[in-house]
């Protein structure tokens, strides 16, 4: 099993409409709204770091408002 913590940028406005998009994934276990460098932080547990490179690029990335991520993956 693997835990990450993915930092989003999300554009202007549509802040807390990605964090309901992103909500809707299965494997999202928490998320939130932030301040600083990022808008959004999200846990997600995936069975694998390929399933989260899957996740990150073929999901997340294409959520309308969605910018640039971050990811830190827990040990």
């Amino acid at each position: 099993m693997t835990i990450a913590f993915i930092l989003i940028n999300a554009e202007t406005g549509k802040e807390r409409e990605v964090l309901e998009k992103l909500k809707q994934i299965p494997v999202t276990r928490e998320g939130h709204l932030i301040l600083g460098s990022f808008d959004i932080i999200i846990k997600v547990e995936v069975e694998s770091t390929k399933q989260l490179r899957e996740l990150i690029t073929g999901e997340i990335r294409k959520i309308d408002g969605v910018g640039s991520t971050m990811t830190i993956i827990a040990v």
